[in-house]
């Protein structure tokens, strides 16, 4: 089990309203262009938006880790 503080740790909470409007914002570019056959997002920082646009466009995702 994991605790963390979000100003102690670095780590900012991550609103539900912002997140859904950020979905409703870029989902309906993803007519204008094409849709796309899968999305790819940075890890850690892109998979919030980029699961909440998954869910509301129905396309999978990946994500792309850095390789040390």
């Amino acid at each position: 089990m994991y605790f963390v503080h979000p100003l102690s740790d670095g780590i900012r909470k991550v609103e539900p309203l912002l997140l859904e409007e950020v979905s409703k914002r870029i989902s309906p570019v993803m007519g204008e262009l094409g849709r796309p056959d899968i999305l790819l997002t940075a890890e850690a920082m892109g998979i919030p938006v980029t699961v909440c646009v998954s869910l509301s466009t129905g396309i999978p995702f990946s994500v792309a880790r850095k390789r040390s």
